[in-house]
């Protein structure tokens, strides 16, 4: 979870991604392992699996049962073990959103580089991660930074 957590803050606050100590423990991580839905809630003392199903209406199911304006939420999609796109912050006019795309076999981490606005332009940035062609890549623009 600290990772996650680190990986938010990174996006949030512009900290490097050279800055993480990074090492196998992510392996060991079902939020980074686990393919599917992931929530990581209360500035990451929770943490549950939402959905092994990965679809536009599983993800729009999920993303609107939360409350963005008062609560601090981490939402993950894992594709495959190690690949994941992560939307994440508060709506509660302090904290701000974003998104971070993170690929651990190539050590790649991507921030978004004009953060979200909406539940729904979230929602949108997984609708299209998970289309599998990197449409993504092409409609939203990420820093990528190897580590």
């Amino acid at each position: 979870m600290k990772k996650f957590m680190f990986g938010i803050f990174s996006a949030l606050f512009g900290i490097s991604a050279n800055a993480q100590i990074e090492s196998a423990d992510w392996k060991l991580d079902p939020t980074e392992t686990t393919i599917g839905i992931h929530l990581i809630s209360d500035y990451g003392n929770g943490q549950s699996l939402l959905s092994k199903e990965i679809s536009n209406k599983s993800i729009a199911t999920e993303i609107n049962k939360l409350d963005w304006v008062s609560n601090f939420y981490q939402f993950i999609v894992v594709l495959e073990p190690g690949i994941s796109m992560e939307i994440g912050g508060s709506l509660n006019g302090i904290n701000g959103l974003s998104a971070m795309y993170r690929n651990r076999h190539n050590r790649i981490n991507a921030v978004i580089n004009e953060a979200p606005e909406s539940v729904l332009q979230m929602q949108n940035i997984l609708e299209d991660f998970i289309l599998g062609d990197d449409q993504w890549k092409k409609k939203y623009d990420f820093d990528f930074k190897a580590y």
